[in-house]
């Protein structure tokens, strides 16, 4: 039966306790283990590391214990009956166990069943002894034990002939297919008289085991073996009843076998003694029906690591996100996966591109399970950063660090705007462009790099390369009056700098204007004339630039004079065919146009207007009207 230890509270140091570790040295640190449960003196830790990728469920698993060394301290009683496997420290969730065999050297072996050991990962328990009053509670109970029908080599087989040849050995060769634990050796025979069953390496034609058997006739019994032994996977063995002088044996039943072994076939011998090898074979028989019953383990494909001592633990750490911005917060959280409950004074750490983090070291896990804790970092390099963090272990458990975290730190992302002082202006005269761009100070650094603009696709002269003038945001500006005339795309671009990536502005359309001109149109006569008489127009156009070109005159909204150069500014046309209409008086209109040129834009002047008087009216009028000297008579 499995007993409920009482439960435990203080707990001491754990002591390493390595697989392999000699005499000597475990009794070195005798009495420097976990407290044991009441009754108890020892407690030492166990761990189970699973090695085959799965999960195993009610997992035998294999100890070699330095029993010499325990029982010499003081630590366990000289039969070992004191020894006891529990999951928790307390001792209330016991395991059953089976000692195979070795008591009281450096190489005891100790068969414990765990409840499960998940895939990947490991299971803790702990081992006790020191109790004086205790009993042994080593029991095959470890091991997979159905019933005899199914747990024994031949199933059972029966029927067949009767015969009887003295001195003789009857038996079958086979194979295990998996290691099996031989517990009892078994007969069936007609007699009813004890026979001798012998067990034999097939290779070296050893003798392994061997036991008298008694029982019944015509049925199968069975006698435990003094120690179970194992029969390996693969390897071929012999088993064999003999008969004495008046001992009869059955033949001729079909070679059946348990699925776990593999029948090859019947071996005998005649005139020969219980511990003889048969050499002689038949196939496709049973000679005589010997029997063993056996127990059997789960088997992964690779068996579990087990070692004493501080348990394997499991650091992993995680960031909130894969990549970020340089100077932007990141939080990365570690994480540790005990086998035995961590007791105060571990702690974590955290180390970047190999080195402590400031701020992150020492740091006091978590409550929780499993415990967690975490660090904010915003001082990561560009680049790849290795990201790792560590535990440091405590007296049951090991420390551990996790494997490295890349995280990516990549330059600000930045946005350039431009703007224009003015969005048309007249040619020559200047314009400043400024340009800024949304980058910000980072780790307390004012942004570098310089500003650089350009018009349709040109560098525009003085206006590359140029410093910030402002920091936050970076800002620079761009004089200039070197555009043509016309429509132009300017657009502005930072550089960056080691923080922040390079932008360009969005296209800016900005457009360069002829200059404003002005005409005026007059006459240097009075405005009455006789008709038919010569008028002279003359058309003066103003501009910030001389203006050269030509000048159009209409009169009446009809052309009069089409192109006439400007000489100095002035143009000049003459009319000479005005008209009073058959009226005393009439009035004419004129106007001039200036058509431009490639700096000045064209302009048309005021209305001129003109009375023009028929000749009679003239007449009446002579000595009335005042002219300029020069003009012809009203």
């Amino acid at each position: 039966m499995n007993t409920m230890l009482s439960p435990c509270f203080a707990r001491k140091a754990a002591r390493p306790f390595a697989r392999g570790a000699s005499a000597a040295a475990l009794a070195a640190v005798a009495g420097a283990a976990f407290a044991a449960p009441p009754g108890w003196t020892t407690d030492l830790l166990v761990s189970a590391v699973e090695t085959s990728g799965a999960d195993l469920v009610d997992y035998p698993v294999r100890l070699v214990v330095d029993t010499a060394a325990l029982i010499a301290a003081g630590e366990m009683r000289p039969d070992a009956g004191d020894l006891r496997f529990a999951v928790d420290a307390a001792g209330t969730q016991a395991l059953p166990y089976w000692i195979e065999g070795g008591i009281g050297t450096a190489s005891t072996v100790v068969w414990v069943r765990l409840p499960s050991i998940p895939a990947d990962w490991a299971a803790g328990f702990h081992l006790f002894g020191g109790n004086p009053a205790a009993t042994s509670e080593s029991t095959l109970g470890v091991f997979g034990f159905v019933g005899e029908q199914e747990n024994s080599a031949t199933l059972q087989v029966a029927g067949g002939d009767y015969n009887s040849i003295p001195n003789s050995q009857r038996g079958f060769r086979f194979s295990p297919n998996e290691d099996v634990l031989l517990t009892h050796l078994g007969k069936n025979e007609p007699g009813g008289t004890t026979r001798y069953l012998t067990l034999f390496d097939a290779e070296t034609q050893a003798k392994i085991a061997q036991e008298p058997v008694s029982g019944a006739a015509a049925t199968y019994a069975y006698a435990p073996l003094a120690q179970p032994l194992w029969l390996r996977r693969g390897k071929v063995y012999l088993l064999e009843m003999y008969q004495g002088e008046a001992d009869g044996y059955y033949f001729g039943a079909a070679p059946q076998m348990n699925p776990r072994l593999t029948y090859l076939d019947m071996r005998f011998c005649n005139a020969c003694t219980k511990d003889t090898f048969p050499t002689n074979f038949v196939a496709g028989l049973h000679y005589g029906y010997p029997d063993f019953l056996f127990r059997t383990r789960a088997q992964a494909s690779s068996e579990p690591d087990v070692a004493f001592g501080p348990g394997p633990t499991r650091t992993t750490v995680t960031g909130s996100v894969a990549e970020s911005a340089i100077g932007t917060p990141v939080t990365f959280t570690a994480s540790v996966r005990t086998l035995f409950e961590p007791v105060p004074g571990a702690s974590f750490g955290f180390r970047a591109n190999g080195s402590p983090v400031a701020g992150c070291t020492d740091l006091p896990p978590s409550a929780t399970v499993p415990s967690t804790v975490s660090c904010t970092i915003d001082t990561l390099p560009l680049g790849v950063n290795g990201i790792e963090a560590t535990w440091s272990g405590d007296a049951g458990n090991q420390g551990s660090a996790s494997d490295v975290l890349s995280h990516t730190v990549f330059r600000r992302a930045t946005q350039t705007s431009l703007a224009a002082s003015a969005s048309t202006a007249e040619f020559g005269t200047p314009v400043t462009f400024t340009a800024s761009t949304s980058a910000g100070i980072v780790l307390g650094q004012v942004p570098g790099g310089t500003f650089s603009f350009r018009a349709d696709g040109s560098p525009l002269d003085g206006c590359a390369n140029v410093a910030p003038a402002g920091t936050d945001p970076p800002t620079a500006s761009c004089k200039t009056n070197a555009l043509s005339l016309g429509a132009h795309t300017v657009e502005a671009s930072w550089s960056g700098d080691a923080a922040h990536e390079g932008s360009t502005s969005k296209a800016l359309t900005y457009t360069v204007a002829r200059l404003a001109t002005q005409t005026l149109l007059a006459t240097g006569c009075a405005p009455v004339f006789v008709e038919n008489q010569p008028l002279t127009l003359h058309a003066a156009v103003t501009a910030r630039l001389a203006p050269i070109g030509r000048v159009s005159f209409e009169q009446d909204g009809t052309t009069l004079c089409q192109g006439v150069p400007l000489v100095a500014g002035v143009a000049s046309c003459i009319a000479d065919a005005l008209s009073a209409g058959g009226q005393p008086l009439g009035v004419h209109h004129f106007s001039a146009s200036y058509a431009g040129d490639g700096v000045n834009a064209p302009s048309t002047s005021a209305l001129l207007g003109v009375t023009v008087l028929s000749e009679a009216e003239a007449v009446m009028r002579d000595g009335f009207d005042p002219r300029p000297e020069g003009c012809p008579l009203p």
